[in-house]
């Protein structure tokens, strides 16, 4: 019987993905759980599995093809050679195909289909309970784990794998609960469009600030990236509900010059600048939390942990990918789940995992000759540090002019979430560690 194989739902924000490039093709045998295409979303390019196992019959969607969450995107035979089962699917499909959220229990055109269709409805909360009637919880390890990263419980699901198993797309199906069915017909395709209400708030704004060229300019049109125009939403986003404030201070980097060749010796030459920065920032942020929380309303949510925020430059655009516990980490840690996770973003095989999760960015363009900058702040973070270039600088020191390594550093902060004294503090305490690097080795 042919199954049809739809867009995930892979970030709370996701309405739509693009079909980056398909790793079978039309009569390939797949297993359950098999990876099938990559599918490039806002923030990241993943691997998408095939929900079920047989052969594929054909693609529905051409690679480049951006589609709504939900919509078929191709065609799978399951084997059962249940031809009549695969007509009333077929011909139910535009209705209750889709993941149907708040539809799933509509009485179907055809009987026998709707038989079949209930493995085809994606998991809610509504339709769950089958997945624990037995008494015993059957989920994949990697359900599992993407249950507990999304808060979603596994209890409330149906699972759609074999004898009610739950995967990663039950969960995902799952944490995308308030969505629209997106309704795959083709009188039906332009309304999961506007059924993201979700996004609504962003793109408006985005338009208001479109300026179009001159009449008579000449100029070539390059579209955008979804990480870019995501980057722009975040962006407009960030600057409209966030109010910023901004505080510089400049710090004497010889102690970290002098002291950096012998650390590189004892880490293989594999340690730079901003490992010491992230180390620097993480002591720091513990006396000072309010530059690592998020505001909420009428609280402040104070991250216990330090996950840092790196940003990095890719062909894509910007990303800032998380380096983890850069508190409790010693230098030599942080430098190497840094590097592995700059690596795969630049590779362009970052998990949505290594992506999000940061409390707090340092965006470094020391290496770019860049005296100083201001950074804008990445909801729901509360703070971001921008690093400029150390540059050899005379000073007065005693009386007497000397030559410095001076480096400028510039906080970003939401004032909701903190005010001047404590960034001017926190950048005090910054500036102590970074002077006296002796520190940042206990």
């Amino acid at each position: 019987m042919a199954k049809k194989l739809e867009m995930p739902k892979m970030g709370y924000d996701m309405v739509e993905g693009t079909l980056a490039k398909w790793l079978k093709k039309p009569g390939d045998e797949v297993s359950r759980g098999e990876p099938i295409a990559e599918v490039e979303t806002d923030k990241v390019t993943i691997e998408i599995e095939a929900f079920e196992a047989g052969t594929i019959l054909k693609f529905l969607v051409n690679e480049g093809d951006t589609v709504p969450v939900g919509a078929p995107i191709a065609e799978i035979d399951d084997g059962s050679g249940d031809d009549e089962a695969e007509e009333a699917n077929a011909s139910v499909t535009p209705a209750s195909d889709a993941p149907a959220v708040g539809e799933g229990g509509e009485a179907a055109p055809s009987a026998p289909a709707v038989a079949a269709q209930p493995e085809k409805v994606e998991a809610t909360p509504a339709a769950s309970a089958s997945a624990t009637s037995t008494g015993r919880l059957f989920a994949t390890p990697a359900a599992r784990g993407l249950a507990e990263q999304r808060g979603v419980d596994l209890a409330g699901l149906k699972g759609s794998g074999p004898d009610g198993r739950i995967v990663k797309a039950d969960v995902l199906a799952a944490a995308a609960a308030p969505k629209v069915a997106p309704a795959a017909a083709p009188a039906a395709a332009p309304a999961a469009a506007p059924a993201a209400p979700v996004t609504s708030p962003v793109p408006a704004p985005v338009g208001l600030i479109f300026a179009p060229p001159a009449p008579n300019s000449v100029y070539t049109e390059e579209p955008l990236s979804r990480l870019r125009q995501t980057a722009a939403k975040r962006m407009v986003e960030s600057q409209q509900q966030v109010p910023p404030f901004f505080v510089t201070s400049t710090i004497e980097m010889d102690a970290i010059q002098a002291l950096l060749p012998k650390l590189r010796e004892a880490h293989g030459g594999k340690l730079s600048v901003t490992e010491l920065l992230l180390k620097a920032c993480a002591i720091a942020l513990k006396k000072f939390p309010a530059l690592n929380s998020t505001f909420a309303g009428d609280k402040l949510l104070v991250h216990k942990d330090v996950h840092i925020s790196v940003a990095v430059a890719t062909d894509a655009g910007l990303l800032a990918p998380v380096v983890r516990n850069c508190d409790s980490l010693s230098l030599g840690a942080i430098s190497n789940q840094m590097r592995d996770v700059i690596g795969r973003t630049r590779d362009g095989k970052a998990g949505l995992d290594d992506l999000q999760g940061g409390t707090f960015t340092v965006s470094n363009l020391g290496m770019f000759d860049v005296t100083n900058f201001i950074a804008i702040i990445t909801p729901p973070q509360s703070a971001i540090l921008a690093v400029g270039s150390t540059i050899a600088t005379p000073v007065v020191r005693d009386g007497e002019i000397v030559i410095r390594q001076l480096m400028n550093v510039t906080v970003s902060a939401d004032h909701r979430a903190t005010d001047g004294a404590s960034v001017a503090q926190f950048l005090v305490e910054l500036k102590n560690l970074l002077q006296n690097p002796f520190k940042l080795l206990l």
